[in-house]
């Protein structure tokens, strides 16, 4: 029964090919198949067809199509312009490449246009003229359509003849064509050219914007401090590889055309021809094998056995003897309808002396039935595999597929990413089956990986759309809109209609609602939904931002109404039964801005131990769990630190007041009291519920100013502190020396400040000092965040652990190799220590690599992330680690308190760790994405304000260092880590070329070469905010 249905699905899908197969097969029992057979077959017409469907389908696969399709919606204005263009196409290539190629060509490319500019119910009509067009225009010349090459070349006569014979008929066809496209409405088209330059425009900026702030993302240090994403350069460097692949490519298939076209005018061997192609594909892209149409070659074979056995029937032929001399036209036009005008012309011109009618006759005679001309075969079969026609061969391997996040780039192909697999999957930009940024989608694996090379897959179907609404900036037509996302890698923009605008202007900062992804090129639609305010209006681009993100701005009434049953003052009853550290001399030390004081530090000596304390706010105490606040701490996941304000975790009446250390206030805490010898080891320890009361509020400056500046002011204004800040000095370089022999790693790239006016403009950007004082906190934090994880990992109660594992030694090989051309080498085995990093970094360290080096190490790091497992932290080089510190601003810290509290109140019997063991999980999974959504979202900000500070400096001179070379340019940040990038034409002091492993450009005629880490001196030529890019040119001194 199975097979039965397949039988029917392929006779439906090959109706043509069985017919000819049927008739073929019907004549062999007349003509008995012998060598003879080999000769029927015409192989250059084979040949030409397989060579012509091979390089198109390599034109659609490095883009050609989508390129042309932009470039004509720029110069077409309504819909009968558009189809007039198309159809005339055909007919005038047709003269020149033959009716089968223009169709080959110029059908797949109407079909992409088409539904690009939503007339996809002219689909039908469109290719029916193109074919009639193709067959009329390849009339006119001796090598437009393969009939035309045989007849003329048996005729013998001059090409004047030909032209004289066949111009009248021609001229007639062009003139007809243009009356028959009257019948087109001039309805506008939904794809303007406005739309198209825009969007094309824009692409080549975007990708460099989207670079700048992935790299970013990448770079903010493997410590936990500032753990980020590692895998952005790899997806970068797939961007750079592919285009760089493409231009090869496109090269190619265009060197292969041309040999194609010299092919048909025999100038070139078909054999030749074929062996050309066939070594090309192999090298450039061997899936391109898949692509022709092998049925309809099959197709040409079955119809070229029936004429070749029809000729050998005598009866067959003394009757065509008869019948066709002195009716040549009329019987060439029947024949056609029957075997084809090529068959046909083949057939007859055996039989009569009369070449010029057949001529006529077959060229006529293809513009009647489905199998009356090749051309009109080829057209049927590409129409065929339209999602329209619902005819397309389609199969569902579902039993391999799998299921993916799709993230898009500017240049069309994508990317998807797995659950469970470490690297993303490439996809082409022909495969990616219309996907939207952020869709979840199903793929199959079309090439596996293979060395460095990751694997190729192909989106098969979208199961659900994750992004609903965007924020962009929309810009008005006359009758319609469209919004430009303010997300980079959302490369297409949103098409709005009149009546959906709710009063935006151009220039308005709005969000969108998607209603239709669009399909067949066709550029989504949404309605706006909200207007958040012009772009020039102060507050709307950070306001963009909040709302891109899906940032919480309000907390909800449940909130605000629980707030109201929370005291500002710690109530005495509160106190009972807690460590009373009120006496013991403690302090807090954060930034002059901050307000939400979450940690205090208290430091003693006895003998040769420290007695150190890092006492953290009870947050739980106030938040307690399923209430309202609970819930919405949750959600948010993590307080957001925008340039020019926070979007807290916790209201602020809690996290700047009774949560808050203030100075000279009780406070609840939880307090891990820490014993450390000599050495920086933890000999002993004590984690408890306290009361206690900050005797000073100090800031990272005044400490700096202490320790590091000997500053006589400062020291005598905390004078009665000073020898607890001395010993905390000894303590954390204890601490960090033990850390560090160990293996931890510590990246300390630049990170900046910047400082606004009141309007919300950037006046000042100065990099972020990390001082004494704040390695000095970070050091105690580390060391108490690892102390509570070890504790309650062998306490075997369910818990939160911050975890970074291991990197993938793929990728450590890799860097490993990277290195040897500077004469580095790393120890690798079976698991890369993370000491062995350590010492690569020492040994760059004040090297004109070390840039280079550092970023690329940083870069084959895995994301940290919170695990309900201790797998341990690589970077840090501990086993144990966990957050504990931060209670006000991240989730899991406040999750911890909790079950720190019921273990030591002893109230974590079996129920409740089967509780926490069945909610841990999603807790961790939630938490980490919070996480990056918020650093995303601070990134994006820092890079706005940083543009639109460079648009008031334009013109001006900097020094600074490249920090990343591409294929299109090098990036250079500057000292207060503004970066921008110099395009390829901005380097005016030589060509340059890309050295891909070098990972460095290199000048064809004075052999210089621009790494990572050199020092150049630029002039800033733009700063565009929209795009988030900066533009520099080198300045030559």
């Amino acid at each position: 029964m199975n097979a039965a249905k397949k039988l029917v699905t392929f006779v439906k899908k090959e109706t043509v090919l069985c017919i000819a197969g049927l008739l073929a097969v019907v004549s062999m029992f007349i003509i008995h198949p012998s060598a003879d057979y080999f000769g029927y077959i015409d192989y250059r017409v084979l040949a030409l067809l397989f060579c012509f469907m091979a390089v198109v389908a390599g034109f659609r696969s490095v883009g050609l199509f989508e390129w042309l399709i932009k470039k004509m919606l720029c110069y077409v204005k309504n819909a009968r312009q558009l189809e007039l263009v198309l159809v005339l196409g055909c007919f005038f290539a047709s003269m020149w490449i033959t009716n089968d190629v223009a169709l080959l060509t110029f059908v797949p490319f109407a079909v992409a246009v088409l539904q690009a500019a939503g007339l996809t119910e002219n689909l039908i009509f469109v290719i029916v003229m193109q074919t009639i067009a193709a067959n009329l225009g390849s009339m006119c010349t001796p090598i437009g359509n393969p009939q035309n090459l045989y007849l003329y070349s048996l005729s013998g006569s001059p090409v004047t003849a030909f032209l004289k014979l066949m111009f009248p008929v021609t001229a007639v066809s062009l003139g007809l064509l243009l009356v028959t496209s009257l019948c087109i409405p001039k309805r506008e088209i939904k794809v303007q050219a406005e739309r198209a330059i825009l969007e094309q425009g824009a692409a080549d900026r975007k990708a460099a914007g989207r670079a700048i702030s992935d790299r970013k993302a990448a770079d903010r240090g493997v410590s936990d401090r500032k753990m980020s994403g590692a895998e952005v350069s790899d997806k970068e460097e797939m961007v750079r590889e592919n285009a760089k692949d493409e231009k090869v490519r496109l090269c190619g298939y265009l060197t292969l055309f041309f040999l194609c076209i010299l092919t048909v005018l025999h100038v070139l061997d078909y054999r030749m021809l074929l062996a050309i192609v066939i070594g090309v594909l192999f090298v450039l892209d061997r899936q391109l094998f898949t692509k022709p149409d092998y049925m309809l070659l099959i197709t040409f074979v079955a119809f070229f056995i029936l004429v070749g056995n029809i000729k050998n029937m005598d009866g067959f032929s003394a009757f065509l003897r008869t019948h066709v001399g002195g009716h040549e036209l009329a019987a060439s036009i029947f024949a056609s309808q029957i075997i084809s005008n090529v068959p046909a012309a083949v057939l007859l011109s055996g039989f009569t002396e009369n070449i010029n009618a057949l001529i006529l006759g077959t060229n006529i005679g293809g513009l009647g039935t489905l199998i009356a001309s090749m051309a009109s075969l080829i057209s049927y079969k590409h129409y065929a595999l339209t999602p329209q026609s619902k005819k397309g061969k389609y199969m569902k391997p579902d039993n391999v597929a799998l299921i993916g996040t799709f993230e898009s780039t500017s240049r069309g192909f994508g990317f998807v990413s797995v659950e469970g697999q470490d690297e993303d999957i490439f996809i082409k930009a022909s495969d990616t089956k219309n996907a939207f940024y952020h869709d979840k989608v199903k793929i199959v694996i079309t090439l596996p990986k293979k060395g460095d090379k990751r694997a190729e897959g192909k989106v098969i179907d979208i199961v659900d759309h994750e992004i609903k609404t965007l924020v962009g900036t929309y810009q008005r037509n006359k009758n319609f809109g469209f919004v430009v996302p303010d997300n980079q890698k959302i490369a297409c923009d949103i098409f709005v209609s009149k009546e959906h605008e709710q009063g935006a202007v151009t220039g308005s900062k709005v969000i969108v609602k998607i209603t239709d992804y669009g399909k067949g090129g066709r550029n989504p639609e949404g309605r706006i939904t909200e207007v958040i305010g012009h772009i020039d209006d102060p507050g709307t681009d950070i306001m963009s931002i909040v709302k891109a993100y899906d940032l919480p701005e309000e907390f909800p009434d449940s909130v605000k109404k629980q707030l109201k049953s929370i005291p500002d003052e710690v109530d005495e009853k509160d106190k009972a039964g807690r460590t009373d550290l009120r006496d013991v001399v403690m302090v807090t030390i954060d930034g002059e801005d901050s307000k939400d004081l979450d940690d205090a530090v208290s430091l003693t000596k006895e003998g040769d131990i420290y007695h150190l304390g890092v006492h953290i706010a009870d947050v739980s105490h106030y938040v307690t769990e399923g209430s309202a606040l609970d819930k919405e701490a949750l959600k948010r996941g993590t307080s957001v630190y925008l340039v020019d304000r926070v979007i807290p975790m916790i209201p602020h009446q809690l996290s700047n007041g009774i949560c808050s250390l203030n100075e000279g206030c009780d406070r609840l805490a939880l307090s891990c009291l820490m014993d450390i010898n000599s050495k920086g080891v933890v000999v002993g320890h004590k984690i408890c519920e306290s009361v206690i009361n900050v005797d000073r509020r100090m800031t990272y400056t005044s400490v700096k100013k202490i320790l590091e500046d000997n500053d006589a002011n400062e020291i005598e204004k905390y004078k009665e502190l000073i020898p607890m800040f001395k010993l905390m000095e000894e303590a954390a370089a204890l601490l960090r020396k033990k850390r560090f022999a160990r293996g931890s790693i510590d990246f300390d790239f630049p990170e900046s400040k910047i400082v606004l006016d009141t309007k919300g403009h950037p006046v000042k950007i100065e990099p972020y000092d990390r001082n004494v004082a704040t390695k000095l906190i970070e050091d105690f934090m580390l060391v108490a965040n690892e102390t509570v994880a070890e504790d309650y990992f062998w306490q075997e109660v369910p818990f939160l652990y911050r975890t970074h594992e291991n990197p993938d030694p793929e990728k450590i090989i890799k860097l490993s190799t990277f290195i040897n051309n500077f004469g580095y080498s790393m120890h690798i085995t079976d698991e890369i220590h993370p000491k062995e990093l350590q010492k690569l970094l020492e040994k760059i360290s004040g090297s004109d690599e070390e840039n280079l080096i550092s970023r690329l190490t940083l870069r084959s790091m895995k994301k940290a992330k919170y695990t309900p497992e201790c797998i341990g932290h690589f970077g840090l080089a501990a086993k144990y680690y966990c957050h504990f510190t931060s209670p006000i601003r991240r989730y899991p810290d406040l999750q911890i308190h909790r079950i720190i509290k019921e273990t030591l109140d002893g109230e974590m019997d079996e129920k409740r760790m089967g509780h926490y063991a069945s909610i841990l999980p999603e807790v961790c999974e939630h938490s980490s994405k919070t996480e990056r959504n918020a650093e995303d979202a601070e990134r994006e900000a820092d890079r706005l304000k940083q543009v639109q500070y460079m648009t008031e400096h334009i013109g001006e001179t900097f020094s600074g260092i490249v920090s990343g070379v591409t294929s299109f340019g090098v990036f250079v940040e500057l000292p207060n880590t503004v970066e921008g990038l110099i395009s390829m034409e901005s380097l005016t002091d030589d060509f340059y070329r890309y050295d891909e492993k070098g990972m460095c450009l290199e000048g064809v005629h004075t052999g210089r070469k621009i790494y990572p880490g050199t020092k150049m001196t630029v002039t800033v030529k733009n700063a565009d905010i929209m795009t988030r890019t900066i533009d520099f040119e080198e300045t030559y001194i």
